[in-house]
This record gives structure tokens, C-alpha cells and sequence, in this order.
């Protein structure tokens, strides 16, 4: 994207509720963790509430480290921002974050 005389990669965020499908999509200029935590405010705002289980790939913002066999280690900032919203914070399987939009759709049916 061009701002000014310079160009600007964009990054995208996407929530996807389970059952209903509905979609919201931001995009941003940065993937720093206060656009991450700002992208879920605006989804939270834009379904008319928090869903009550979020499940993210393995991004760093939200997942420190993934061992096998063991469970996720999650970012402390975004542990917390869980708990003053009230959701559950559930990783994919390593390799498997593409696997998010459709594991979701299977869920409605």
C-alpha cells in the first residue's frame, strides 16, 4: 500500500465464529501486539461480544513455544487479555493453523 512516497506491506487479522460463520476481517500496517490485541477488540465490538474459546495458530503473539507432547506455552500478555475478557485460549497443532477456518466450518454441521 502506498502512503506518501513510500510503500507499506499490509498484514490482514481474521476472527471467524464457529456456528454462524460470520467473518471480520482488519487489515493493519504492523503485526506488533497491540494491533493484535486491538484487531480482537475490534472483532469483539463488530459480533456484539467475546466468543467464549478463541483457537489461534501458532503466531508468537500468542503462542511462546509448542513442544510435543506438551502444552502450548502461551504469550503472558495475551494469557491476560484472555482473562479480562473471559475467553479460553486454544493453540493448533503445529503445522496445522490453515487447518483453523475449516476445522470451524466443520463445527456448524
Amino acid at each position: 500500500m502506498a502512503v506518501g512516497n513510500t510503500c507499506r506491506r499490509l498484514s490482514f487479522f481474521v476472527m471467524v465464529l464457529a456456528f454462524s460463520r460470520q467473518i471480520f476481517v482488519e487489515f493493519t500496517v504492523s503485526q506488533t501486539m497491540e494491533h493484535f490485541l486491538s484487531c480482537h477488540e475490534h472483532a469483539f465490538a463488530a459480533f456484539g461480544g467475546v466468543p467464549s474459546k478463541i483457537m489461534v495458530d501458532n503466531l508468537k503473539s500468542a503462542v511462546l513455544q509448542r513442544l510435543a507432547g506438551a502444552a502450548p506455552v502461551f504469550n503472558p500478555r495475551y494469557s491476560d487479555f484472555a482473562r479480562h475478557y473471559g475467553f479460553t485460549i486454544a493453540a493448533c497443532n503445529v503445522a496445522r493453523g490453515t487447518l483453523i477456518f475449516l476445522v470451524k466450518i466443520r463445527q456448524a454441521f
